[in-house]
């Protein structure tokens, strides 16, 4: 286990590298913000995203200033920003008209919106990674 003070970690600064220590800080804080109000699929496409090292720019259930909308994941690279949600199969079929304002909503803001089910995410991860990937220029 781990003790320390991970708020303070986590603020140590990003510039001109990030510290390990800084990362595995808020390495944890995503990780308890998923597993109090996340899904076991998100925590899966975390866990690919950690494994392509992109800790640093992944915010979990991030809400942008000026959306009122939580996003499961933001990535903001490359002058590109992008929103991650996470579905369950039953789930988006029954909300594609409110899936469909919130894209609205993020594309107009600048914001690319990427949706995936759980199902995709599970049997598909490297498709689903590579899509990300090429959206945010990497």
């Amino acid at each position: 286990f781990f003790v320390g003070n991970l708020s303070f970690c986590a603020s140590l600064p990003q510039e001109p590298r990030p510290s390990y220590i800084g990362l595995l800080a808020r390495y944890c804080d995503q990780i308890q913000k998923m597993r109090d109000g996340g899904s076991p699929i998100e925590v899966e496409l975390y866990g690919w995203m950690m494994m392509r090292d992109w800790g640093h720019e992944v915010k979990v259930h991030h809400t942008i200033p000026g959306i009122d909308q939580e996003l499961d994941f933001f990535i903001h690279r490359n002058g590109r920003s992008v929103s991650i949600e996470v579905d369950g199969q039953q789930a988006h079929q029954n909300r594609q008209g409110t899936d469909a304002a919130r894209d609205a909503v993020l594309r107009a803001n600048g914001i690319t919106p990427l949706r995936y089910t759980a199902s995709q995410i599970h049997k598909m991860p490297f498709n689903v990674i590579k899509r990300i990937e090429d959206e945010i220029g990497r």
